[in-house]
């Protein structure tokens, strides 16, 4: 709708079985230069029912990991925009919870981002599913095409977090994990130290 040179675009309800999306963007409309258009509001994402919603993933073909050890779950996402139609930028938050991975659980994920046509950045992770904890953060320079990064990992019961994985490629006990995140985008490199025990 465009009313005195206020556009507003509302979505009411997108639903599936298993996902549900409202939103709503406004700005003021700049005629002169479209892309001068000023852009706000949010959208908000949920699925109540994380490992359904992942089957459903897999049966178009758009999850290639094997979930089926995700036996729980719920998730949201909010995002945030502003900025211009030539220049949009969005910040969001990611919420996961009463994760159940191989009976182990309830779980949490939460992350927040921050993304515009130069960058794009996931300012904190954190991720537990007891006793396992990890978090991180990364910023892509879409400029220069360059990562930086760190991600930190306590995992005293690895087991769960194997489940996803081939059974052969699957180990066991427990590891500390700290990585340092660099490179490029071409070439990305990332230094680990590591420690593992039975």
């Amino acid at each position: 709708a465009l009313t005195g040179g206020q556009w507003t675009a509302t979505l009411d309800r997108v639903a599936t079985r298993t996902l549900e999306i409202t939103g709503r963007a406004t700005g003021r409309l700049n005629a002169d230069d479209v892309s001068a258009t000023t852009l706000g509001g949010n959208v908000r994402a949920v699925v109540d029912d994380l490992p359904a919603f992942l089957a459903e993933l897999r049966a178009a073909g758009l999850v290639l990991a094997d979930t089926s050890s995700l036996a729980g779950g719920r998730a949201s996402l909010e995002i945030a925009l502003a900025g211009t139609v030539g220049a949009p930028s969005a910040t969001g938050v990611v919420d996961a919870g009463d994760l159940e991975i191989e009976g182990v659980g309830p779980g949490t994920l939460t992350a927040a981002f921050a993304a515009d046509p130069a960058m794009v950045a996931v300012k904190t992770f954190d991720f537990s599913l007891a006793p396992n904890t990890m978090s991180g953060q990364v910023v892509i320079d879409l400029n220069a095409g360059t990562l930086q990064g760190a991600l930190t990992a306590d995992l005293p019961r690895l087991s769960p977090l194997m489940a996803m994985l081939p059974p052969e490629s699957r180990v066991e006990g427990a590891a500390t994990l700290s990585a340092d995140i660099g490179g490029t985008l071409d070439a990305p490199a990332v230094q680990i130290v590591a420690g593992a025990s039975d």
